[in-house]
């Protein structure tokens, strides 16, 4: 038997329809011509905590650090679904005789289904398939041409080697900065603290700038010919370039000189008008469609994240959607008929499109592991569908259907008179199709506000002329939105030209990503965790840095708070795939850097805003006094270790049969008030539904039972 395991069950499902005649599906296999199918559920495996090595590092202690070991050990993810799914892949590999990878291709997918033919020392032959769409011809072809699994292994540990690296530097930063700080509720991360770093910069630049005020020169002439005449068009005087002027005209007697006679400027000037066209925008990456969905309805980044998730999971409405790329491959550009029929039908949307328009999103060669977000061929009831994933779906549809429609077709008139020691420019444009944003865009966004001046020789003459007063504008506040934006691209804000030229590199070919930290999947959540440490705050749609974030960002070692970090683990990762490189030394570079400032960082200093208040849930139920939040418990206020105290306490994650209950605050406190909570569970038949749970008490210790 040839056993297949895919990343996630959506390609499982895809590989299946494309190579087998036949199928039978039993207990989550898809079996069929002498072929197994089975899928992972992202990583089934989790690298293990430091007290499975030694239970004293349950304990933190500033002796035990650094705290790091080789060849890090994989154990079975906490979550009972994927522990029983692992079990199951298991089984199946002791009765095959060959196994196909079908990770994603790219270095966390190939790592994906590696560490589970490690996990159970598999010894059989293995193949590798490289999928990039769900285009069945293309997954028949990609069956075709199976490679040796083996060249392609050191991609794999690259990305354990990162995966070792982040671990390390997360549990011995954290550890120390808390241990010597005094603070509990904190944490640092390689794209974490950068991410801090960025918000802490931005509102400082806001809150430093100082208003300087500018002038502009602005000259208001006449201009006619044999066709046309125009009154009151307007040009802005520019130096030029070779002359020695500040960027602003701070000084309005700076134009003294160039104002002097001007009223009897007159002569003759050439106008052009070019065309110009707007294409609609490329269909949605992950990265894009938060950044929208944050701008229109608010939704924060890691809402957007689950609101996709959703679709592709519970409605099967719209393809993978952690993608980083807003290309497609170009057999899509074929079946887009028929995905957009269905597709306009669920919306209940008519469109004029013009299906012999092939947009440049249609290209292959831009494809990187994963194609655009785009919708399903599926017929579906949008009104089953919450606002939020009605919202989302809706915008990914018209987003894909854009394509077909016409470019906006814009003409732009332009004149230059040269004018003593500058200049003066004049620019306006129009519309002349609208196209595409005919049915996207508000009619605002297609006023002219200016004269228009067509194509032509006119003479001019000068009427009157103007020196305006403006002010220099600060930053603006980052929002979710164009916080999320910079993380993709955060190489713009990285002095050192080296580091910045790295950050590139590590992005060359991922269309979207242009010098990045994290990935499209988990920035989402690391805005949130900043969030909830409080070194982060919402105020309307603004994040803005607190005085704890900054007060702690300041005292980060140099060595670890910014993006460069990201920029030299890539070069010892490159090392790594190309064999130069063990795949434990990215994380003895961790382990080096912290050693270099372990003793002299936050010594003698402490963080003077006030510590985080602690955040009351509910009343204890055995002793009536105040429940806190922990960091993944809620326990009474007078709990402790040994017997002196109050023995409540709530964990994160309880397990219920091969069920993990996710609790959140919200939850606890619904439970501490004796009221029931509601979690979606799996039966022993694998179906999801809906059950009631409430809080119990057995002695001692806290629990939850289904109602």
């Amino acid at each position: 038997m040839k056993l297949v395991i895919a990343e996630k069950p959506a390609l499982a499902k895809d590989i299946a329809n494309a190579i087998l005649d036949r199928k039978e599906e039993r207990n989550d296999v898809i079996y069929g011509n002498d072929y197994a199918i089975v899928s992972a559920y992202g990583h089934l495996l989790t690298l293990a905590d430091p007290q499975v090595y030694d239970e004293k590092y349950k304990t933190w202690n500033i002796n035990d650090l650094p705290i790091y070991f080789e060849n890090w050990k994989r154990v079975p993810d906490n979550e009972g679904y994927k522990r029983k799914r692992l079990a199951l892949i298991g089984k199946l590999l002791k009765e095959s005789d060959e196994v196909i990878h079908a990770g994603d291709p790219d270095d966390e997918g190939q790592l994906l289904i590696d560490e589970i033919l490690d996990y159970f020392s598999y010894k059989g032959k293995v193949y590798r398939v490289l999928i990039n769409d769900n285009i069945p011809e293309n997954i028949k072809k990609e069956f075709q041409v199976l490679k040796d699994n083996q060249e392609f292994r050191k991609l794999g540990l690259a990305a354990y080697a990162r995966q070792m690296a982040d671990l390390a530097f997360g549990i011995n930063e954290t550890r120390l900065a808390s241990l010597k700080l005094g603070l509990s509720n904190i944490s640092t991360g390689r794209v974490q603290t950068p991410t801090l770093g960025l918000v802490v910069s931005r509102d400082r630049a806001i809150e430093n700038h100082e208003k300087q005020r500018y002038y502009e020169l602005m000259l208001k002439m006449n201009l006619t010919s044999n066709s046309n005449s125009y009154s009151d068009v307007i040009a802005k005087f520019k130096f030029n370039k070779e002359n020695d002027t500040e960027q602003l005209v701070t000084d309005k007697s700076f134009y003294s000189d160039i104002i002097n006679g001007l009223t009897d400027f007159k002569g003759e000037v050439e106008v052009t008008n070019k065309p110009k066209k707007n294409a609609p925008p490329l269909p949605y990456n992950l990265t894009k469609l938060q950044s929208d969905m944050n701008k229109k309805y608010g939704y924060g980044i890691k809402q957007t994240l689950d609101i996709t998730q959703s679709l592709r999971d519970k409605y099967k409405a719209i393809t993978y959607n952690r993608s980083d790329c807003q290309y497609l491959s170009d057999e899509f550009y074929e079946k887009a008929p028929g995905v957009l029929a269905v597709a306009l039908s669920n919306v209940n949307s008519s469109l004029p499109l013009d299906y012999s328009i092939k947009s440049k999103c249609f290209s292959s060669e831009n494809v990187s592991a994963h194609h655009a977000i785009i919708p399903q061929n599926i017929k579906l009831d949008i009104s089953k569908f919450t606002e939020a994933e009605r919202n989302v779906y809706v915008a990914i549809v018209e987003r894909y259907a854009m394509q077909f429609l016409p470019t906006e077709k814009i003409e732009e008139s332009e004149f230059k008179l040269p004018y003593k020691t500058g200049v003066f420019v004049y620019k306006e444009s129009r519309v002349v199709d609208s196209g595409y944003k005919k049915y996207f865009s508000n009619k605002s966004d297609q006023e002219n506000h200016e004269i228009f001046v067509e194509e032509g020789i006119y003479d001019f003459a000068s009427k009157d002329y103007e020196i305006i007063e403006k002010e220099t504008k600060p930053l603006k506040r980052y929002t979710p939105a164009s916080l999320n934006s910079d993380l993709s691209s955060i190489a713009k804000y990285v002095s050192d030209e080296k580091i910045r030229n790295i950050l590139k590199e590590k992005d060359k070919g991922v269309k979207g990503e242009n010098g990045s930290i994290g990935t499209v999947a988990t920035r989402g959540a690391i805005i949130e965790l900043l969030l909830k440490r409080k070194f982060l705050e919402m105020k309307g749609n603004s994040i803005i840095s607190t005085t704890l974030g900054r007060e702690f960002y300041d005292l980060l070692p140099d060595g670890i708070k910014t993006a460069d970090l990201t920029a030299l683990w890539w070069l010892i990762q490159e090392d790594i795939k190309n064999g130069t490189r063990d795949v434990n030394d990215l994380q003895k570079s961790v382990v080096n850097e912290f050693r270099s400032h372990m003793d002299s960082a936050y010594k003698n200093v402490s963080i003077t805003a006030s510590k985080p208040n602690k955040i009351i849930v509910g009343k204890c139920p055995l002793c009536g006094s105040n429940v806190i939040e922990g960091k993944t418990t809620w326990y009474c206020e007078k709990y402790s270790k040994d017997d002196s105290g109050c023995d409540f306490r709530l964990f994160e994650n309880v397990k219920y049969f091969d069920n993990t209950l996710k609790l959140t605050s919200n939850k606890v406190t619904q439970l501490l008030a004796g009221k029931s909570v509601e979690f979606n569970i799996k039966s022993k038949l694998g179906k999801k539904y809906p059950a009631e749970f409430e809080l119990v008490l057995n002695g001692k210790y806290a629990n939850l039972r289904k109602i």
